[in-house]
């Protein structure tokens, strides 16, 4: 239905063939998108010192710090994840604001999978039914794949085993 370039949304169920035909009967359209509506300024910021990515100019406005931590291993990646999401509850952040997203996509090898919060049931994750009622009501675990085309006001990403470049893809 729309321009995706970036292949950032996914269709999760079925749409109503009607409204489907309504929106085709208006023709294809090519729409010059130039601001990055869903990104705030910290993340472009750090999206083009990293990648050198044009983002565009931020237009979602501010949000809390990029934090990068490095670790050495998936014990002292959980401790990190651990420690980060007790900040955000000391800052009364939401269960339903904090999506984890793993780059491995593996829930079976996610560091996510062995914190307190997994272990007492407080983790759900990404499903067609979670995706249809989005953010859902706790704490979430998704794939970078299929999150795509979905946000939440905070993101831990995890299980960053390697990061392919451009000549790898």
């Amino acid at each position: 239905m729309f321009l995706d370039q970036n292949s950032q949304a996914h269709l999760y169920g079925d749409f109503d063939p009607d409204a489907l035909a309504y929106v085709r009967s208006f023709g294809p359209v090519k729409p010059s998108l130039k601001f990055n509506c869903r990104n705030t300024r910290e993340i472009a910021f750090q999206t083009r010192a990293y990648t050198g990515a044009d983002t565009g100019v931020a237009t979602a406005g501010t949000g809390p710090e990029v934090v990068f931590v490095a670790v050495d291993d998936q014990q002292a990646e959980l401790a990190a994840l651990e420690k980060h999401l007790r900040s955000l509850a000391e800052q009364e952040v939401a269960p339903e604001h904090i999506t984890i997203v793993s780059l491995r996509g593996d829930w079976e090898t996610s560091v996510a999978k062995s914190l307190r919060a997994s272990r007492k049931g407080r983790l759900t994750q990404m499903s067609p039914a979670l995706a249809s009622v989005w953010p859902g009501g706790g704490m979430t675990w998704s794939s970078a794949v299929d999150i795509k085309g979905m946000e939440n006001r905070f993101v831990c990403v995890v299980d960053i085993d390697s990061v392919a470049t451009e000549t790898e893809l």
